[in-house]
């Protein structure tokens, strides 16, 4: 603590002669920083996106002659295989953002995504290519899940903290749409390569950003973390600027997370989190705030979203809707742009809690009307009025996006490191976005197969129940923390859940 002082008190004197007073912190530096750090989320939405317009023209149903069509078997691995890589990516995501530091980790992973693209790129004929592609893509991918929450909620005040959380899938979904615009007019070839374009200028902006001052001051880097936070908080080297609260603030913070680790089970890697689990008493705040994460992670993947993005264009010409398949999939695109938007302005004024209820009880209604529409289309197309066939399928799954990227798709990346201790970050986070790509996975591979077996209606039906359960989970079991510090969240996980909830919804 004297360390902290001892700085805060050497800046002051070096700005004593100068009466440029910064009496409040400016928010645009810590927006442009999330907004930049999360262009590695757009690069990953575009990962995500490319398969639906890709996949078509892979299977010569584009209209374009293609040597060698890939079989629906091939397509659910070209989709699905990202998600493997996934799993391994956000293993050690974590453990390598804390050795390597968020900034510079953040760096590293463009890589992985430029090299997959080129091997997408060169693998159109060749689909063995584009699985290792997909694969390396993958492995950014789900390290980035982890990497850029941490990042964007230590670099937050705990007023905006919400609305800097909601970059990653708001950037996420720009890259998706990015990918279905794209797609729609262009080539499988420059498809890819407007793809490998995005990792390489986020290396180029980014660099220039701020380390994380909580990860500074917890590798001794006092000045350091001192000088990332006069950025963040808009103090030029000419202003004076008192730091000195937050700093002994971040300061107390990591003094309890490294006093808490040295009674902590050691974890070196992933490998040992059944150790670490195993030690956790269930009436710990680790144990709820992991509880309630896997459990949001959980009825996110099940809300059947992921399959949408992914095949959104078979989707549309399974529907059988006039609408050409690619311009529905864009109008979705944008919606899910606006929705995302739309999250980051309501979720430190509405809250978390609203946000994700309001979200799956739309979607748990807008997939039984998918449903109950192939059901109709199944038992007699002609009897369905055109117009109806044109916008039902549009209008249900642009509500089911919408209500899902404004609550359930961008609240829960960064709740989950709002409800984790900070000591237990790295490897709490990793497990619940491995438990996450586990469940995608299995989504994105089975999707195709219940189609072909069950149809479209009996899947969009079971998407649909898992969302009215998922409702009744968040109104159960999930805490609101809008505008609450660390300790504030810790100290209501501690009291049990009706405690959390009071204030809340």
């Amino acid at each position: 603590m004297p360390q902290v002082k001892g700085s805060m008190l050497e800046t002051q004197a070096l700005l004593s002669s100068d009466h440029t007073i910064l009496s409040h912190s400016k928010k645009w530096p810590q927006h442009m920083a999330a907004l930049l750090a999360s262009l590695i989320s757009m690069a990953t939405g575009t990962v995500a996106g490319w398969s639906s317009p890709a996949i078509p023209f892979l299977q010569g149903n584009m209209g374009t002659l293609v040597s060698e069509p890939i079989t629906d078997e091939q397509a659910s691995w070209v989709g699905s295989i990202v998600t493997l890589g996934c799993l391994v990516g956000a293993i050690p995501a974590g453990t390598l953002s804390q050795m390597l530091g968020r900034r510079n980790f953040l760096l590293v992973l463009a890589l992985p995504l430029i090299l997959g693209w080129v091997l997408i790129i060169e693998g159109e004929h060749n689909v063995q290519l584009i699985y290792l592609g997909r694969f390396i893509n993958g492995l950014s991918f789900g390290a980035v899940t982890v990497a850029v929450p941490l990042y964007n909620n230590e670099i937050a005040e705990d007023s905006v903290r919400g609305n800097i959380g909601v970059y990653l899938d708001l950037m996420l979904c720009v890259g998706i749409l990015w990918s279905y615009v794209v797609g729609a007019v262009s080539s499988y070839f420059w498809l890819s390569v407007s793809c490998c374009m995005i990792p390489i200028v986020f290396l180029l902006t980014f660099f220039w950003m701020p380390e994380s001052p909580v990860h500074l001051m917890a590798q001794g880097k006092i000045e350091d973390a001192e000088m990332a936070l006069r950025w963040l908080r808009g103090a030029k080297p000419y202003h004076q600027y008192d730091t000195e609260p937050e700093m002994l603030k971040i300061q107390n913070m990591v003094d309890q997370a490294k006093e808490r680790a040295q009674t902590a089970v050691d974890i070196s890697d992933f490998s040992s989190i059944k150790e670490k689990l195993s030690s956790l008493s269930l009436r710990s705040t680790t144990s709820k705030a992991i509880a309630i994460a896997l459990g949001l992670m959980t009825f996110q993947r099940l809300s059947g979203v992921s399959a949408v993005v992914y095949y959104t264009v078979d989707i549309f010409r399974g529907a059988g809707t006039s609408i050409p398949p690619t311009t529905a999939t864009i109008i979705v695109g944008v919606v899910s742009v606006i929705a995302s938007a739309a999250s980051a302005c309501l979720v430190d004024r509405v809250g978390r809690r609203f946000l994700l209820i309001m979200s799956d009880a739309i979607m748990a209604i807008s997939l039984a009307v998918m449903g109950i529409y192939f059901v109709y289309k199944d038992s007699d197309e002609n009897a369905m009025i055109p117009a109806m066939r044109a916008i039902i399928p549009v209008i249900a799954l642009s509500a089911h996006t919408f209500a899902f990227r404004i609550g359930l798709g961008c609240v829960p990346w960064f709740m989950v490191p709002e409800l984790i201790p900070m000591k237990d970050q790295a490897w709490a986070n990793s497990l619940a976005n491995f438990y996450s790509y586990i469940a995608l996975f299995i989504v994105l591979y089975s999707f195709i197969w219940g189609v072909n077996v069950f149809g479209y209606s009996v899947t969009f039906f079971f998407f649909s129940v898992v969302c009215l359960i998922g409702t009744l989970f968040i109104y159960s079991y999930v805490p609101e923390t809008k505008c609450k510090s660390k300790e504030q969240i810790q100290r209501e996980l501690k009291y049990g859940i009706g405690q959390v909830r009071y204030g809340g919804f």
